[in-house]
């Protein structure tokens, strides 16, 4: 089974073949603001969580279907339903994050060392 993306336009199949597959990350919301004396002063919301997977090559048409969804959320303002059996994910409501475009690295077929992070939209600690 492979894992997939859902918007209300359309399904895509994630790559298989990252490196150490889906892995779980934890990222503190905070706001810092130094004030005119010079002390800082910092307030902590909350831990939130996610999975990124990062790949060693993506072809460019598997990092076009990628895109096309992640404009999907953009478009439709929607979260993403992400599926995957074989780790007992059904449905998970999640935010896609892709790098910016200058930010990619291509030979001439694929994307290299592409990292992307899926956030799900009820993920607080």
């Amino acid at each position: 089974m492979s894992m997939t993306l859902t918007s209300s336009s359309r399904t895509v199949t994630v790559p298989k073949y990252g490196v150490g597959g889906l892995q779980p990350f934890l990222k503190q919301n905070f706001a810092k603001n130094r004030s005119l004396s010079g002390k800082l002063h910092v307030d902590f919301y909350n831990t939130i969580g996610g999975y990124r997977v990062t790949f060693d090559a993506v072809p460019k048409s598997e990092y076009d279907s990628l895109k096309t969804i992640f404009d999907d959320q953009l478009t439709n303002e929607e979260f993403l339903l992400l599926n995957d059996a074989d780790l007992g994910i059904t449905d998970l409501s999640v935010w896609l994050n892709l790098p910016e475009e200058h930010d990619l690295r291509w030979n001439k077929q694929a994307v290299l060392n592409l990292s992307i992070t899926l956030e799900p939209e009820n993920a607080n600690s």
